[in-house]
């Protein structure tokens, strides 16, 4: 999987791979103790985040809503809610049914 790099003024993220199935999605100007973010496993919560990331960052007011995406035959949406003391989760289903969810150290972008 190729490595992506949003980025947001004087904040910097990238995501590394640690095995053939563990990514995480670190902050380049944090301490190497906290720079994780989140950790994802597998190409389906890599796309979900970085989705979510880019229609944040362009669109915040859009988060009450769904965020879609199609990756090999399958449709999947990802929703945003506050999770372990107001930190950000995504809970992502695809058509079938199946579900995962994200837990990251951002806080939880929307309030009440």
């Amino acid at each position: 999987m190729e490595q992506a790099d949003p980025t947001v003024e004087d904040e910097k993220m990238k995501f590394v791979q640690e095995t053939d199935d563990i990514w995480h999605l670190v902050d380049e100007n944090a301490p190497a103790s906290s720079c994780v973010i989140a950790t994802l496993k597998g190409p389906i919560e890599i796309i979900a985040i970085k989705r979510f990331c880019e229609v944040f960052l362009q669109m915040p007011h859009l988060l009450l809503d769904a965020i879609r995406f199609s990756h090999e035959g399958h449709s999947y949406s990802v929703r945003p809610f506050s999770d372990r003391g107001n930190k950000l989760s995504l809970r992502i289903e695809r058509d079938d049914g199946a579900l995962w969810r994200i837990e990251t150290e951002f806080e939880y972008p929307i309030e009440g």
